[in-house]
Parts: C-alpha cells; structure tokens; sequence
C-alpha cells in the first residue's frame, strides 16, 4: 500500500504581525518541527484579522483532502478573535458551546479576570463535531 502524501498547512493570524508590532515565531517552529519529522509544509499563510479572509483560507484548505491545519494566533482572549468561530463554520455545522472543564481551568486561574473575555477561549465545537 502507498503512503499517503499529508500536505501541512499554516494559518498564522494577526494584523499586528503584519504591520510589525509583533514577530512571529510560530512559522520556525513548526517548519522545523516538520523537517525533523521529514515532512514539510505545503504552504503557510499569514493573515489579518479578517473574518472573510479567514473563511476563505480555511475553505481553500478544506479543499485539500489531503491537508493538515496548523492555526495560530486569532484565537486568543481579545473581543475581535473570531478564528474559533470562522473554524467552526468552515470546518463543521458551526455549533459551538462552552466547555465546562476549560471554562473552569480558565476561571481557577485568572479569578475576576477571566471575565469578561479570557473565559470565551472555553468557547470551542461541540465535542462531537471535533475534527482529530
């Protein structure tokens, strides 16, 4: 039987990386995490923070049956981080919850804090609609 051929793809989101208020080292890493492993990417994009931008990478790769998303950045504690949510309609029926045992981890470690945004990265796809 033949290896299938795995295309690795890189969605690296942040406006502030493009107008260089920030570096990204993201890319390095995982490139060379790939290369000891003997893959390599198949392309990396780095992108604002654009919801149809995003909705349109992600469909590009979605079109790859052979691909593998790496994403990073967009998807943090921040009013406009909306990656998880485009994902979520990209990738599935767009059905999202809270997950109880993240949201708890998140409150445990930043009390007050967590509200009102850090608490919305427990914000995921409903467990059975996860792509592993």
């Amino acid at each position: 039987m033949k290896d299938k051929k795995v295309n690795f793809y890189s969605v690296i989101i942040g406006t502030e990386l493009l107008n260089g208020r920030r570096s990204d080292a993201h890319f390095s890493f995982l490139n060379n995490q790939l290369l000891q492993r003997g893959w390599e990417h198949k392309a990396s994009f780095v992108i604002e923070d654009d919801i149809t931008l995003m909705y349109n990478i992600f469909n590009l790769i979605k079109a790859d049956k052979n691909a593998v998303l790496f994403c990073f950045g967009g998807i943090g504690a921040t009013p406009d981080d909306y990656t998880r949510e485009i994902a979520a309609k990209a990738f599935t029926n767009s059905k999202m919850e809270f997950h109880e045992i993240a949201k708890q981890k998140i409150i445990e470690r930043f009390k007050e804090e967590a509200y009102p945004h850090r608490v919305n990265m427990s914000y995921l796809l409903c467990e059975d609609k996860l792509l592993l």
